[in-house]
């Protein structure tokens, strides 16, 4: 009788092994920037499981997560990262440096770059760092850098706004967008593999742009042919 219920207990303790193993994928990765740097630090984050590792002095992770999970890297000064898991085992992430002076003392700050790797980076490697192909079209490019931005159709133009509480109604509700240097009524027939850099100007900088920066500016600078 006593052997009956440790060969049921056994069975059981076999069984929740394998249901466990079943509901969770090992995921590998490594983090760089511009293609060149790894990246010590860096936050990876599965968004069901909610196990959370960070990378190693060389750049790399290993983390556990559900088998349709959705992996967040994150680090100050970077554009997060998205990626699925499913059908992966490892992932590849190139950060994106956000195209701001604090962005970069950030990342230096953090230890995921030195001083003389971002002014070496900053000088020759920008078109590495500005490899946006992987997004689907402007919008959502828009929408991973800047969160709080959307896009709408109005009266035949994707608009885009950049805020919820429109600023000023005379510029109407949108932002002006900048496209090298010319205003710009709809930015969707811009590839993000055309996008050199995009930003979103601070108060004092979109001044210059009178009352039709209201609402806030977007420059887009494309890459030269």
């Amino acid at each position: 009788m006593m052997n009956q219920k440790i060969f049921k207990l056994s069975f059981l303790l076999v069984l929740l092994a394998l249901s466990v193993t079943a509901q969770t994928k090992e995921i590998t990765g490594l983090v760089t920037s511009f293609n060149r740097y790894a990246m010590k630090g860096v936050q990876v984050k599965a968004k069901k499981s909610k196990k959370l590792v960070k990378t190693d002095s060389l750049g790399y992770f290993k983390i556990l997560c559900h088998p349709k999970d959705v992996l967040i890297v994150t680090a100050d000064g970077f554009m997060a990262e998205r990626f699925s898991v499913k059908d992966r085992s490892h992932i590849e992430c190139n950060m994106i440096l956000l195209s701001n002076s604090s962005a970069r003392k950030s990342a230096v700050k953090k230890g995921y770059m030195t001083l003389e790797e971002m002014d070496y980076a900053v000088e020759n490697l920008m078109d590495e760092n500005n490899d946006f192909s992987k997004f689907q079209d402007i919008c959502e490019l828009l929408q991973n850098k800047y969160p709080m931005a959307k896009c709408e159709e109005v009266n035949g133009a994707n608009r885009v706004f950049l805020s919820s509480r429109p600023q000023s109604i005379n510029a109407g509700q949108w932002a002006l967008c900048v496209v090298d240097g010319i205003p710009t009524d709809d930015i969707s027939s811009i590839s993000p593999m055309q996008v050199s850099t995009i930003e979103v100007l601070a108060p004092e900088d979109a001044a210059e742009w009178g009352v039709r920066a209201g609402n806030g500016v977007l420059v887009i600078k494309l890459k030269s042919k």
